[in-house]
């Protein structure tokens, strides 16, 4: 049940169907060949992003002299701005992508689904991982969540044809509220850790 919490969450912070909408826009007047090449490559970078920061987030921690109370309170004051964005976006929409420029790394891997607020909460996780069973609990609730994400983008068409444009205007919402939910919570733990000091 752990686990399944901590890849539901990962899900989430990935804001799976915010990018789904925004591979639409962005692969529109594509062949369905291309759509699934672009659906994998994306996969692939945001999967690829996600473990770097995870893994090499506190060292980087330590070469910026970035204490993890900061960027906890730091990153959940972001990514609680994004949940609100997502909760009231009436339609989501990418910048163009001219001719047939690849849209895999930017604007779809980043910053689309690794936005800043999902980059400081990855560090923050990472930082937590104190024991080499989580970093493969992380390690897998993360690739779970990105292979997800490849299924919705790889079969768009057939997600769409089911969702309808309702559909995943409401998940996109609810996805939002997610995050807004979890954003609270990193900025709560980041005051109570800054509690804690005060009182050493």
């Amino acid at each position: 049940m752990i686990f399944l919490g901590i890849a539901l969450k990962f899900f989430c912070l990935l804001t799976p169907f915010f990018v789904f909408s925004v591979f639409l826009d962005a692969t529109t007047g594509r062949t369905v060949a291309e759509k699934r090449s672009i659906a994998s490559k994306t996969s692939f970078y945001i999967l690829l992003i996600c473990l770097l920061i995870l893994f090499f987030g506190e060292t980087i921690f330590s070469l910026l002299g970035i204490t993890l109370v900061a960027f906890q309170i730091g990153s959940g004051i972001v990514l609680f701005l994004s949940s609100l964005d997502m909760m009231r976006a009436t339609e989501v929409r990418t910048r163009n992508v001219s001719g047939k420029s690849d849209p895999s790394l930017v604007p779809l891997a980043m910053p689309v689904t690794v936005g800043p607020g999902t980059i400081g909460a990855l560090f923050v996780m990472g930082a937590d991982m104190d024991s080499v069973s989580r970093k493969i609990q992380y390690s897998a609730s993360i690739a779970i969540a990105v292979f997800i994400i490849w299924l919705l983008l790889f079969f768009s068409g057939v997600v769409l044809k089911v969702l309808k444009e309702h559909g995943l205007q409401l998940l996109v919402r609810l996805t939002g509220l997610f995050l807004a939910v979890l954003s609270v919570q990193t900025i709560l733990n980041g005051i109570i850790s800054f509690a804690a000091l005060l009182r050493q």
